[in-house]
């Protein structure tokens, strides 16, 4: 029996020790904006993590060409 988990996903030792928790609140200037619920508007939220995904892509797309280009022409130049 002490070695079983809780139905509410934490060991009991967990429960013992209080934390303080943060308060939810971010002000970057951007208070008055009425963030949709993620449960009623799903793709609100899939639309941003996907342009992060493709910004991501982006950046590494960028990158590797830039790399790429740089090691031609070094390569170019040492061997003329």
């Amino acid at each position: 029996m002490e070695y079983e988990i809780p139905m509410n996903g934490y060991p009991s030792s967990y429960q013992q020790h209080s934390h303080q928790t943060l308060p939810r609140t971010f002000s970057f200037g951007m208070s008055d904006i009425s963030w949709p619920d993620a449960m009623n508007h799903p793709y609100f939220y899939i639309g941003i993590y996907a342009a992060i995904g493709l910004g991501t892509a982006f950046a590494n797309v960028l990158s590797v060409t830039t790399q790429y280009t740089g090691a031609l022409r070094a390569s170019r130049m040492l061997f003329k």
